[in-house]
């Protein structure tokens, strides 16, 4: 998963996936991939894996950024 067990216990505010993209300045490349794929709102993107997210074609580096903004947003 994106997060530690102890992140998922702050999770931050809930967000459409669009204002968390505008928000926090993620591409629209990556944006299309996680709403194509179903991603909704910023919540279940803490409970996606780096393999769910390999198996959408995410590169290394996009995960790299979600995985530095969805732990900026648990600890925000």
């Amino acid at each position: 998963m994106l997060l530690t067990p102890s992140q998922l216990q702050s999770l931050g505010p809930r967000l459409s996936l669009d204002n968390f993209c505008v928000l926090y300045d993620i591409s629209q490349d990556l944006q299309h991939k996680l709403i194509e794929n179903g991603y909704t709102v910023s919540h279940s993107l803490c409970f996606a894996t780096i393999q769910d997210l390999e198996a959408i074609s995410v590169l290394h580096g996009e995960i790299a950024q979600l995985k530095d903004v969805v732990s900026h947003c648990c600890n925000a």
